[in-house]
């Protein structure tokens, strides 16, 4: 579960929540900050470090350090070192900084070996701020176009421009391990993203926004967390306030009505320490299984026939307008609110040509028509 949301909504109290109540359910949990301003420690109350601690029965938490990632890194580490060092003047690996942009791909790989390992259930990850999440989420994508580029000669390996120092293939190494880090991402059955918010206009256009985006990417979102609702017997001095959120908590469930909306109530203190993270978990899941994927669903779907063909790509709240489109051979670049995804459509679309293209019921439709020759006789 990632959890997600834009700066201050209580992302990480939430994360922690649901780490405390799967493992208190006897799921061996692991909570992991990929935040750079990492709260996690003073969230729990408890000490946390750059390596799975344990902080209470089946929960451990790790607060990633990327510059000690990358000295760890091995082959990513070696490429970089090389691909900096150039020529004749290498770059050792216990010298280098984490370049801008590197650390979000370095907590990234450090999620998919998680993923990877047996040590635990549920991996329960408090994600940094929502621009920052949607460029991590990203970068497998781009990583496959790359690979396919290099295997098919048209790029040189990345691994190729450090000079005698590089390892020279680091750079395609490290790309083939985001390139399978997707499918685990993409994986809707184990793998899913939740929003967290709080209930006014602003939260909810970004949320919005947000959904759009993870979508386009292929990633799911099974819930949307509404944090800090004023409860109603909070006193006349709130009488507005509580108006307020009463019409952006209906515009929300309008909004999102296909996945749970659960919200809690504002804490009457700081949501720190076991005890007040515990009431938040068991507010939230209720109704719930924390470590259930919460709605189902593909982001995507194809549908072939014997004359043409349908993809069908979840967009919720795009518009026409909103969206460009771009064939590249087996490639759909699909453009929309500022973001972009080369989808690759499957060689079975190899003989199909696109017709037109509709956003209908939040979903990118594009139909194709099978070309003349490749339709057999009857």
């Amino acid at each position: 579960m990632l959890y997600t949301g834009k700066g201050g909504v209580g992302k990480t109290s939430v994360a922690a929540a649901t780490a405390r109540r799967t493992a208190a359910a006897g799921l061996r949990t692991l909570l992991v900050s990929t935040d750079p301003a990492h709260s996690l420690a003073d969230v729990l109350d408890a000490p946390v470090g750059p390596d799975p601690t344990a902080v209470a029965p089946d929960l451990w938490a790790q607060e990633l350090d990327a510059q000690l990632l990358l000295e760890r890194a091995g082959a990513p580490r070696d490429w970089l070192a090389g691909l900096l060092g150039g020529g004749e003047t290498a770059v050792t690996p216990d010298a280098l900084t984490v370049p801008p942009g590197l650390d979000e791909l370095l907590r990234l790989l450090a999620l998919g070996r998680h993923f990877d390992d047996d040590a635990h259930d549920v991996l329960v990850v408090d994600c940094a701020a929502t621009g920052e999440t949607l460029r991590l989420l990203a970068f497998p994508d781009l990583a496959r176009r790359l690979l396919q580029r290099i295997e098919s000669g048209r790029t040189a390996d990345p691994g190729e421009r450090g000079g005698a120092g590089a390892d020279r293939a680091g750079g395609a190494d490290l790309l083939r391990e985001l390139v399978a880090l997707n499918e685990i991402l993409t994986d809707h059955e184990h793998v899913t993203v939740r929003l967290v918010m709080t209930p006014d206009r602003v939260g909810l256009r970004e949320a919005r926004g947000t959904l759009t985006h993870l979508a386009l990417h292929g990633h799911r979102t099974d819930a949307v967390v509404v944090n800090r609702v004023i409860p109603d017997d909070a006193g006349p001095y709130f009488a507005g306030w509580r108006a307020r959120q009463a019409e952006q908590l209906t515009a929300i469930r309008t909004a999102f009505p296909r996945v749970p909306v659960l919200c809690s109530p504002l804490a009457p203190d700081e949501v720190v320490g076991a005890p007040a993270l515990d009431a938040l978990g068991d507010v939230l899941f209720a109704a719930h299984d924390p470590a259930a994927v919460l709605a189902g669903g593909q982001t995507q779907e194809l549908v072939l026939t014997r004359d043409g063909a349908t993809l069908r790509l979840d967009l919720p709240f795009a518009t026409p307008q909103d969206v460009q489109l771009t064939q590249v051979g087996l490639e759909l670049v699909v453009r929309t609110g500022g973001h972009r995804r080369a989808l690759a459509l499957p060689p079975a679309l190899a003989d199909y040509r696109p017709r037109e293209a509709t956003v209908r019921d939040g979903a990118l439709l594009v139909d194709f028509d099978r070309l003349p020759h490749a339709v057999p006789d009857a």
